[in-house]
């Protein structure tokens, strides 16, 4: 069930914006529970999005047996540009989700972080990409969709076949349509 469903999600990724692959490791001693993520040589690494932007990708997953299907526990899709992913001025933003949050966690379980350079000033008692603004549940479809109509993310062929650009959004939103990444809230 973890395979399949991240063998969409590399089909849906290699078919719009990138060549990177996401590979399953599964937690140690529990084949049910398995993370996500990009791993290169044991290093966890973002998917490339063209010459200088990237997205790192990581999910939590967790398989319900008795429901057979597939929960999500936790997700991260962090955005930047720049060579270096570990540089703190290059990302732009950051959606993070978790389903169970420990007790007196302050914030919503989904929240966005915009590192804006030009705000780090304080807001309140913290700078502006400290701040976690409340959202729904942000999918890996909707995440793609804003990265190519917003920020310009070149779609695969695109520069050789310009309509490859409305295939792909239209790929993402029937992905969206069908509910592929839609996971149970509970």
């Amino acid at each position: 069930m973890l395979a399949d469903y991240v063998r969409h999600v590399n089909q849906l990724l290699n078919r719009t914006v990138t060549h990177s692959r996401l590979q399953l490791i599964h937690a140690p001693g529990d084949p049910t529970r398995a993370v996500i993520a990009r791993i290169q040589d044991g290093v966890l690494l973002p998917l490339e999005l063209g010459p200088d932007a990237w997205l790192d990708v990581q999910q939590e997953l967790q398989v319900d047996v008795a429901a057979e299907t597939v929960l999500l526990l936790s997700y991260r899709y962090v955005y930047g540009r720049g060579p270096n992913s570990k540089d703190e001025q290059a990302w732009i933003f950051r959606y993070e989700y978790e389903r169970k949050v420990q007790p007196g966690y302050p914030y919503s379980p989904a929240h966005l972080h915009i590192n804006v350079e030009g705000l780090s000033a304080q807001v309140g008692s913290k700078t502006f990409k400290k701040l976690h603004f409340p959202t729904g549940r942000v999918s890996l479809e909707q995440v793609l969709t804003h990265l190519i109509i917003e920020f310009g993310v070149e779609v695969l062929g695109e520069a050789q076949h310009p309509e490859a650009r409305g295939r792909a959004l239209a790929l993402l939103r029937e992905s969206l349509a069908r509910g592929a990444e839609r996971l149970p809230e509970g």
